[in-house]
């Protein structure tokens, strides 16, 4: 097979240099035969044969990036992509989840279709640095409602996590509370921002504390200053009556 090489960068229009890559069905064996200009936005590589993401480390401006339907079974070679907003390894070889602590901006992760049980690499994304909101995961092999929810609550602005769609499901999908499981991450949303309506609230209330703590401190200092006044009149009245 003669090798692709140089991809050309083009939108709809067919004008180059638009910052987006699309090179499907090509048969490429490897992300090394593309050249890939450190500028590009958007990679689409679906349904190719690649094994292995590499060679991507130098595109520091990417936001999506779609590799799947290829031969990929780690994730890895994707801690330089700081921007990378959607990644799309879905219909992949896959079998645990890692490698992602360095995506802080990533907010939608399709693994949909793969061999993955282990989710533990969903643990380093835990807290408010990283902003992933939803999570494809529909199709794999994940059997523990322990292990899910271990992985996935903290994820603090997850929203969707999806186990189960188009009757393709996972083995923990068929144990009692996987429902809850699979809406926790809404629950959660929903909690927090009633946490945060009702902060907003408390602190509107000691505003208003303090500023009738103010106003009464203010009447207390006018009425001693006219009660001094008062006592000065008096005495002068004394004194010259």
């Amino acid at each position: 097979m003669e090798a692709p090489g140089e991809a050309e960068v083009e939108n709809e229009d067919g004008d180059s240099n638009c910052g987006d890559l699309c090179f499907m069905d090509k048969g490429l064996r490897s992300i090394s035969e593309l050249s890939l200009d450190s500028a590009l936005h958007a990679i689409n590589l679906h349904c190719n044969n690649i094994s292995k993401i590499t060679s991507i480390d130098h595109v520091w401006n990417l936001q999506h990036l779609d590799l799947s339907s290829n031969q990929i079974s780690q994730i890895e070679g994707l801690n330089t992509l700081t921007k990378l907003c959607t990644l799309n390894l879905s219909c992949n070889l896959i079998t645990r989840i890692e490698g992602l602590e360095a995506l802080s901006n990533l907010t939608r992760l399709n693994l949909s279709y793969n061999h993955i049980n282990d989710l533990s690499g969903l643990m380093p994304l835990h807290g408010i640095k990283h902003k992933l909101r939803y999570i494809d995961l529909h199709s794999n092999c994940i059997d523990s409602i322990h292990h899910l929810l271990q992985c996935t609550v903290g994820l603090h602005f997850l929203t969707n996590l999806i186990l189960e769609k188009n009757g393709e499901d996972n083995p923990v999908c068929h144990l009692p509370g996987s429902s809850l499981v699979q809406n926790h991450g809404r629950v959660e949303a929903q909690l927090e921002s009633l946490y945060r309506e009702n902060e907003c609230l408390r602190k509107a209330s000691e505003r208003d504390s303090d500023t009738i703590r103010i106003k009464c401190k203010i009447i207390d200092d006018q009425t001693e200053t006219i009660g001094k006044l008062k006592e000065g009149c008096n005495g002068k009245a004394s004194k010259y009556g």
